[in-house]
């Protein structure tokens, strides 16, 4: 089966290049772009084996019109980037070969900028200046020029989530190695041993969501699919129970008076909690001072009684 990645991916996102190949008998061979250097070519070319080395390209897209008909591809493993020589040959070449290249397919609506490339999906890479140029790749291990589309799979997917965890793929070998046993479980002993993850989303909170949603199909926009919304600026985003809507973009948050911020609130519950611990206070040692005065006017009362009564009397008349 072939594994779904789903999500858009945007200029200067980090993405790696797969492929595959159909089989008479409806199985796949799983290809990914390495760069390889050999006796014949040296440069990209298609892989169909898990064998990595060091150098596995990883693409930066760039677009001056925001779509895929213009994407610049630079590879900050290999530098230089994806571009074709004088034989017309997909590969590797310098920053200053570097030039738009068309990615096309006819079978999904693109989304709206600044998502440039869908994730999962099948492109035919083409020139821009010459659409008619016939653009081949090279096949590593078997030395043969051949056409074959180009699948980006973004760095940083996500997988496998619960409420509170979730699966993370970042690097380079655990994609490929995911692609490879997902799209074919013989085509390597490591699948023996490799838990795989057919379904994978660029965004964590797709993957907390676990929607495995349909591309919007060309022509289609926003609704029951994930696809471009009819006002540029607003975001395809999942509602519930398979249907997407627009909705208008996160703005900047509105700045809020002080006398409205919760802090100020905060601050008046504050001094009126004091206040009201002030008057209590208050009120406390008043009526403790009032106690005691009280008492020390019945005890004065009472000494008054007590030395009138045990006191000796006076004689009228000297003795």
């Amino acid at each position: 089966m072939l594994p779904v990645v789903l999500g858009g991916i945007n200029s200067g996102n980090r993405v790696i290049a797969v492929s595959y190949k159909s089989n008479p008998n409806g199985t796949y061979i799983p290809y990914f772009l390495n760069y390889i250097t050999s006796a014949n070519f040296t440069g990209y070319a298609w892989q169909n084996t898990l064998v990595f080395g060091d150098r596995i390209p990883i693409f930066h897209p760039t677009s001056s019109n925001g779509s895929a008909s213009n994407i610049i591809l630079t590879d900050i493993v290999n530098l230089g980037g994806l571009g074709y020589d004088n034989s017309n040959i997909l590969t590797n070449v310098p920053v200053s070969q570097l030039r738009p290249l068309n990615f096309d397919q006819v079978e999904f609506a693109p989304w709206n900028p600044p998502t440039l490339l869908l994730a999962g999906i099948s492109y035919v890479v083409k020139s821009t200046s010459d659409p008619s140029l016939n653009l081949s790749w090279y096949y590593s291990f078997t030395g043969l020029l051949g056409s074959g589309s180009i699948i980006f799979l973004p760095l940083g997917l996500y997988g496998n989530c619960t409420p509170r965890t979730y699966e993370f793929l970042d690097d380079p070998v655990q994609i490929i190695s995911n692609w490879f046993c997902t799209v074919n479980g013989t085509s390597s002993f490591i699948c023996n041993n490799l838990r795989t993850f057919p379904l994978l989303w660029n965004t964590l909170e797709a993957c907390n969501i676990g929607y495995d949603y349909d591309y919007c199909l060309a022509g289609q926009s926003c609704s029951d699919c994930n696809g471009p919304c009819p006002l540029v600026g607003n975001i395809c985003t999942y509602e519930g129970s398979g249907e997407f809507i627009c909705v208008p973009p996160l703005g900047p948050p509105v700045p809020v008076p002080w006398y409205q911020s919760p802090y100020f609130y905060a601050t008046l519950g504050i001094l009126g909690g004091l206040i009201v611990l002030g008057i209590i206070i208050t009120l406390l040692i008043i009526m403790n001072l009032n106690a005691n005065r009280h008492r020390a006017t019945a005890l004065e009362r009472r000494n008054l009684l007590y030395s009138s009564f045990y006191s000796v009397p006076t004689p009228l008349y000297p003795t």
